[in-house]
């Protein structure tokens, strides 16, 4: 999912540079994706999908 491959690069953005970050560059990344790692799985619950209110004719053509 989006969330999970965000995660990802981060990991992978953190491993790539991790020499060249600086001790207070790393710990910003740790607890932003922590608190993603927190965020995510409430905004999943949060967030259902909707059911269409707007009824389509099926005979108007005037979008084809």
């Amino acid at each position: 999912e989006k969330g999970q491959k965000f995660l990802l690069e981060i990991s992978e953005y953190e491993q790539r540079m991790g020499s060249k970050l600086s001790m207070y560059q790393k710990n910003k990344i740790d607890n932003a994706v922590e608190d993603l790692g927190k965020l995510i799985p409430y905004l999943k619950n949060k967030i259902k999908p909707t059911e269409s209110l707007e009824t389509v004719d099926k005979t108007d053509n005037s979008l084809v």
